[in-house]
């Protein structure tokens, strides 16, 4: 998805299979730069679908991908900003006790990382 939006940037055009599958990139025109756009939801999969199932046959849960707005004359407040517009989001889609943000700097050494606290 990223390599896609960075594409779409640089070369200022969405291939039309692209915008097909993504329906946050009908609304990119020549206008649209990486600091100045608007919010993009778009549901990978709906932990819902009891279809969505990985390989071995459990369910996935929902996942989400979320680029949110930007503009030059606004401050975006880096990580704070993307942590608290995800939250405004969760909270739209499922209202869960908890997420699991993954953002490209933060690194997981074990497989223990993710676990539920009681």
């Amino acid at each position: 998805m990223k390599n896609r939006i960075e594409s779409a940037v640089a070369t200022a055009e969405i291939p039309v299979e692209i915008k097909k599958q993504h329906k946050g990139f009908s609304e990119w025109n020549l206008e649209v730069a990486k600091n100045d756009h608007q919010s993009i939801v778009q549901i990978i999969t709906d932990g819902r679908d009891i279809n969505a199932v990985d390989n071995d046959g459990c369910r996935l849960p929902t996942m989400v991908y979320m680029s949110r707005e930007k503009r030059p004359q606004q401050p975006h407040n880096f990580k704070a900003g993307a942590l608290n517009a995800l939250l405004r989001v969760s909270s739209e889609l499922s209202n869960a006790p908890f997420i699991l943000l993954l953002d490209c700097d933060i690194y997981e050494k074990g497989i223990n990382g993710a676990k539920r606290w009681d």
